[in-house]
């Protein structure tokens, strides 16, 4: 009988599941429980030209204390108070999975990686080692 062939999505699923595998336990409870965040360079005014005019922008450095994640947010000065007009992040080396698009990261798959690691820790067992009752 031939194998189902995959959507796209459940390639990416797949792909991470098998990715997460390989990451340290800190790296996966990042993207369970969301980065462990610590402002790294509080907000600060950066001058800078936008089509003719003079503005101001905000900014702020913020790094992950678990995995080392970089994050820049971007702000402007408005009416009414700070509006954040985009954020971007500069990874650790590997911390990205390869073929999983931005996105993709369902919680039950990076769920049952942890619950797998945790087995492991009580079943003391070797990474990746799979153990069975009896």
């Amino acid at each position: 009988m031939p194998k189902k062939k995959l959507t796209p999505e459940q390639l990416a699923v797949r792909d991470l599941a098998n990715g997460l595998a390989r990451l340290p336990d800190n790296w996966v409870m990042c993207r369970d429980m969301r980065h462990a965040w610590s402002v790294e360079h509080d907000f600060w005014v950066e001058p800078s030209q936008s089509v003719g005019r003079r503005t101001e922008s905000i900014r702020r450095e913020l790094v992950c204390m678990r995995c080392g994640t970089f994050r820049v947010e971007h702000y402007l000065s408005g009416r009414y108070g700070l509006d954040k007009v985009s954020q971007s992040y500069v990874y650790p080396t590997d911390y990205q999975i390869p073929g999983v698009p931005r996105g993709v990261k369902p919680s039950s798959v990076v769920q049952q990686e942890q619950f797998r690691r945790a087995m492991e820790k009580v079943a003391k067992a070797a990474a990746g080692e799979r153990e069975t009752s009896d």
